[in-house]
């Protein structure tokens, strides 16, 4: 079911296990597998912590959490922010610089016409037609035909610019180039397994962010398993103590792990920790 670039025998009980969620905890379809919910459940039986840690907006971080079954601790935005969820304690919240947010706007439109634009606030995201159908949450609230007429006057709260094209959805490499042209060192671009492109504060990853909270929980990036099949999980996985890539992962992520399990499809999650916990189950 899985193949180890390291072996089995190596992993001990994590003390967190972290999961992305989309391609990983849950397929293309947006289905949970029923094995993938059943492990869910055994960790929350053994007192193991969760943690999601996904591209996804914190806008629609309810609704992933209800999706999935929960977890202890959540981060959005590839790593812009992370919190506790019982308590809602933010421990990480990151925004763009606001000087950056319309010249990246504008630049792109000049650039390549026919370029749509996603917009996430600290509390919202302003979405422009397109947008929904390439992404698995459902939408804040209905489009806009331009983005920059809903933006607030304070600029400030703009965690993230992402832009998409119909014509890019499988070209994200020359996208993501065309957006890097236009902004400084103060900003990065990243794209994961959506057919968008994401441009957020220079240094924010999922790794970055796990730190934090391994530094929180006082324990090490060494007691952690993390899953996922992104690129945007790259560092995440080579962080890890454990990381585990899925099957549906491309080469270059696959590389970057220490172990690859089966497909999402497949139970990749379950198919993984079900021998690492039977012993103490």
């Amino acid at each position: 079911m899985w193949k180890a670039h390291s072996t089995l025998a190596d992993v001990q009980i994590p003390k967190l296990v972290v999961f992305d969620v989309d391609g990983t905890l849950v397929d293309w379809d947006g289905n949970v597998m029923a094995s993938t919910a059943r492990m869910l459940s055994q960790l929350r039986t053994l007192g193991i912590p969760i943690t999601l840690a996904t591209g996804r907006p914190m806008a629609v971080a309810e609704h992933t959490l209800d999706h999935v079954g929960g977890a202890d601790w959540m981060a959005c935005g590839n790593g812009s922010v992370l919190f506790e969820v019982a308590t809602g304690q933010l421990l990480r919240d990151r925004c763009l610089p606001a000087d950056v947010v319309l010249p990246i706007i504008h630049g792109m439109r000049t650039l390549l016409p026919g370029v749509g634009f996603a917009v996430e606030l600290a509390d919202s995201i302003i979405e422009e037609p397109g947008f929904s159908r390439r992404v698995p949450e459902p939408p804040v609230r209905p489009p806009v035909n331009d983005v920059v007429g809903a933006l607030p006057d304070d600029l400030s709260s703009v965690r993230r610019l992402i832009p998409f094209h119909d014509n890019y959805d499988h070209r994200l490499d020359e996208l993501a180039a065309m957006v890097a042209s236009l902004i400084d060192d103060r900003c990065q671009v990243q794209f994961g397994g959506l057919p968008i492109v994401d441009v957020s504060p220079r240094g924010d990853n999922k790794a970055v962010a796990l730190e934090v909270l391994v530094d929180h929980l006082g324990i090490s990036a060494a007691d952690v398993v993390a899953f996922g099949d992104g690129g945007n999980d790259i560092e995440m996985l080579q962080w890890a103590g454990t990381g585990v890539a899925m099957g549906n992962a491309g080469s270059h992520v696959q590389d970057a792990a220490d172990h690859v399990t089966a497909t999402v499809e497949a139970g990749g999650v379950a198919a993984f920790l079900e021998p690492v916990l039977a012993p103490y189950l």
